[in-house]
């Protein structure tokens, strides 16, 4: 299984079973430091458990990757897209988000997009 692929099916799916990826190599932003065997815990849609693996508390039943050998970085930002903007793009508004989580980026400044859409995208439909 691709690690990758696991998160985003993590984050998309919402498994009912908690989901705890260990052995990873964290970049902690603040410190600029690679902290090595980290385990992180998911539970539903939320990353809930970001510790050293002394201090780790796996939940019980929960499905455990091995991340060994895998790097874990803060979740990237795209600060100039066009969501949405005419026809150019089509199916823009079903696969922009899911393309930009799948690449990393999870948060995005549009510079641009046809507004009623987007407003539409924000709420959910």
């Amino acid at each position: 299984m691709r690690l990758p692929l696991a998160l985003l099916a993590a984050a998309v799916c919402a498994p009912a079973q908690p989901l705890a990826i260990t052995h990873f190599t964290l970049i902690d932003t603040e410190t600029g430091r690679a902290r090595p065997d980290i385990p992180v815990i998911i539970a539903g849609d939320r990353i809930t458990g970001v510790t050293d693996a002394r201090r780790a508390r796996i939940p019980a039943g929960a499905q455990v990757i091995d991340g060994r050998g895998k790097f874990l970085i803060p979740g990237l930002w795209d600060m100039h897209v066009h969501l949405v903007f005419g026809d150019w793009f089509p199916n823009a508004q079903a696969i922009s988000l899911p393309l930009f989580v799948a690449n990393g980026v999870t948060g995005v400044r549009d510079m641009g997009s046809e507004l009623a859409i987007v407003r539409a995208m924000a709420q959910g439909d």
